[in-house]
């Protein structure tokens, strides 16, 4: 039988045979960690099975794995995590005419958008909801309650980027709109993540009917406005403002990330203010408009409100800064203070706190002209001494005169 040759210790073929506690961790630790690499280079028995990428939902990815800027998320799409902003690749396609989308997908509606973006709506929602927004619930019709429900969301703000002779170009989306109401340009558009109705098969409607970014109420709408506004012909509100856009087929990237949410600002019919849902003082309400400067303003006056008082209030508004207000009708609040029948000890103390509230407003202004009035009465009251003074003066010199021509 033919003896094995005797396999020597690792730690003897270490310097002659000599084995330290340090090699022997060394040794150890090369052991342990050739079966893990092994391990990790080989391919798994078995790949977990996929769903398709429409239904999918995308994890979102840590702060270490995050990648410096835009990187291609899906076809079309990209994503920007340093600004968590959403780039979305597209050309223009229309620079004339009513409008009811500001963006549609290829194939679907490009004789009402400006822009046509290549992104599938499922992947920019997918997107947006990576950046952390919110989805809401589009524009749609209740038939339990039997009312129009406006859309609902995290706020979402749209700007466009093109090249224009040579120079990078970067404007708010409304500023290719041009508002038909008020013949005016647009402004501030308040949009918000709708995210779009589901269809029975538990897909996007968006995803059929191109309704990317939409300005009139589409069920299907990815991103919509916040108030509502009929897509019959004959109530369309915005149109392309021609001027400001460049030539159709130019290469454009829409830039979508959150917004500051709006300031909702109530009055009722008496002329007190609601700021959020809340009651408020006018100083408060414009001290808000002024620390949330560059925000869009929802103002929701009382129908029987005049014209003229909820178009001072507007203004006062955006000279504290906000971006827009946007006027919303509200229906009467259910409060006695609002009831057509409301008693009328009831309406009397509305009225007394309304102008209790008025006359703290005007205290400041009051004290300052009661200042004023005494300055001027301390100035007519000096003025009259010193005429006394000079008159005086006079006599007295007359009488010295007097005096003298007696004495000759």
């Amino acid at each position: 039988m033919t003896s094995r040759p005797r396999r020597s210790a690792p730690c003897a073929r270490i310097r002659g045979g000599r084995c330290t506690a340090l090699h022997l961790v060394v040794l150890l630790t090369m052991q342990a960690s050739v079966p893990m690499a092994l391990s990790a280079a080989a391919p798994p028995a078995t790949a977990p099975a996929t769903r398709p990428a429409d239904s999918q939902p995308a994890s979102r990815p840590t702060a270490s794995t995050r990648p410096a800027g835009p990187i291609q998320f899906q076809p079309g799409v990209h994503i920007d995590w340093s600004s968590r902003d959403v780039l979305l690749d597209g050309k223009v396609v229309l620079r004339e005419g009513l409008l009811e989308l500001f963006a549609c997908s290829p194939g679907t509606k490009e004789h009402e958008s400006i822009v046509q973006v290549q992104a599938q709506p499922m992947h920019v929602f997918q997107a947006l909801g990576l950046i952390g927004l919110e989805p809401g619930h589009p524009p749609h019709y209740d038939s339990q309650r039997k009312v129009m429900l406006p859309a609902t969301g995290s706020p979402v703000e749209v700007l466009v980027r093109w090249r224009q002779d040579g120079q990078e170009q970067t404007v708010p989306a409304w500023e290719w709109m041009y508002n038909q109401k008020r013949d005016a340009p647009a402004g501030p558009i308040d949009w918000v993540f709708a995210g779009s109705m589901r269809t029975d098969d538990n897909r996007l409607l968006a995803d059929y009917d191109g309704t990317v970014i939409c300005v009139v109420d589409f069920a299907g709408a990815i991103v919509s406005v916040r108030q509502q506004h009929s897509a019959d012909n004959a109530d369309l509100w915005l149109s392309a403002r021609t001027e400001q856009i460049p030539p159709v087929d130019t290469p454009v990237t829409l830039i979508l990330r959150g917004a500051r949410p709006p300031v909702t600002i109530g009055m009722d019919r008496f002329g007190r203010l609601a700021l959020d849902g809340r009651p408020a003082a006018f100083r408060e309400v414009v001290d808000a408009a002024r620390n949330t400067a560059g925000a869009v303003g929802i103002l929701r006056p009382d129908p029987t409100l005049s014209d003229v008082a909820v178009e001072q209030l507007r203004r006062a508004l955006l000279r504290a800064g906000l971006a827009a207000v946007i006027i919303e009708p509200s229906a009467a609040d259910e409060t006695a203070a609002s009831r057509p029948h409301a008693a009328s000890g009831q309406q009397a103390l509305a009225v007394l706190a309304a102008l209790t509230e008025v006359g703290q407003q005007l205290s400041g202004t009051i004290d300052q002209a009661a200042r004023s009035i005494q300055d001027q009465y301390r100035t007519v009251v000096e003025r009259v001494r010193a005429a006394g003074h000079a008159a005086e003066g006079t006599v007295r010199g007359l009488g010295t005169m007097q005096g003298a021509g007696a004495a000759k």
